[in-house]
């Protein structure tokens, strides 16, 4: 069943992202996504059929599709954003972060075609985007379990509990950084995505600076999809220009689940690895969207719900530890 937020969550989520949205002292919860974008809750997707599971299932098999794999190399950076920056959150507290291992990165989020071939069913609303558009509409427990499924089929160990099948599924991570030492594929951490968005760099948006928050900006154009250039759709993946590490999206498209519980604060002291907080009631996604302002494209940008959460403009992508 598709879900329809109550009175009072559609006013959270209107006043958190919605196109009141500007730079820091403006509009107050900048954990919560607009409600404006979700569906109806008698509409349902294009294509398919729908199952008990929740799943949608189209009625010719797929090949297994695998994601493509870009290294991402160890390294210190910069996480959060300087006080001076543009659009700036309360929530972006810059400070020092080391990244100790090389991971793997999928190129591009996960594709509806990919995680057809794999589960067996196409949960994204957009679905007349095509195969090609980012996989939407999917919870944070059904993104660990296609990490885990892709695990299996590659022969390696899966990184999380997970019971159910379909929309049912929930999914636990091990505790704190032995996520990190799982061999298999999982969802990346917070601080493994922004130092994968900036590929080096430490400028508001991953090309340079930023213009403006809330209207067309140059730098973002070359680099993502989102509000002013969607015409108020996702894109198929590698669309825009890839950044200086090859990878596609990270910037734009679709919002990213990661592995990370919010925290409001992320503190000035320097860390090594970090995976978030232990328990919470949000995870955190990354990385702006087609349907938001240039503001959210920036790397040390940070959005957070209820994992159980599903949104048409919200998807993943992969990692693996080296």
């Amino acid at each position: 069943m598709i879900w329809k937020p109550t009175l009072g969550e559609s006013l959270r989520l209107m006043l958190a992202v919605g196109l009141a949205l500007g730079p820091a002292g403006c509009a107050a919860d900048a954990t919560a996504p607009d409600a404006a974008v979700e569906p109806d809750a008698g509409a349902s997707p294009e294509a398919g059929v729908d199952h008990a599971d929740g799943g949608r299932r189209d009625s010719k098999p797929v090949v297994f599709v695998e994601p493509a794999w870009v290294k991402v190399a160890a390294g210190d950076f910069g996480m959060g954003s300087p006080t001076s920056e543009a659009c700036r959150r309360e929530d972006e507290d810059q400070h020092q972060v080391t990244i100790s291992r090389a991971f793997d990165l999928g190129e591009t989020e996960v594709t509806q075609e990919q995680f057809q071939s794999l589960m067996g069913y196409n949960p994204s609303f957009q679905t007349a985007c095509g195969v090609q558009c980012p996989v939407d509409w999917v919870s944070w427990h059904e993104a660990a379990a296609y990490c885990n499924a892709l695990s299996a089929a590659k022969g390696l160990p899966t990184c999380y509990a997970c019971t159910g099948s379909g929309a049912a599924v929930t999914c636990d991570p091990p505790a704190g950084s032995k996520l990190l030492d799982c061999t298999g594929f999982r969802l990346p951490t917070e601080a493994e995505f922004e130092h994968a968005a900036r590929a080096g760099t430490t400028t508001a948006l991953p090309n340079g600076a930023i213009a403006s928050c809330m209207s067309s900006d140059p730098n973002a154009d070359k680099i993502a999809w989102y509000k002013v250039n969607s015409t108020g759709l996702p894109r198929p993946v590698r669309g825009k220009a890839a950044n200086a590490w090859g990878l596609y999206d990270l910037t734009g498209n679709a919002y990213e689940w990661v592995s990370d519980w919010y925290q409001p604060h992320l503190g000035t002291a320097p860390l090594t690895d970090p995976v978030g907080p232990t328990t919470g009631g949000q995870r955190v996604f990354r990385g702006g969207a087609w349907y938001f302002n240039a503001e959210h494209l920036r790397p040390a940008h940070r959005l957070a719900f209820a994992p159980t959460k599903r949104f048409t403009f919200l998807g993943f992508r992969c990692a693996r530890t080296r």
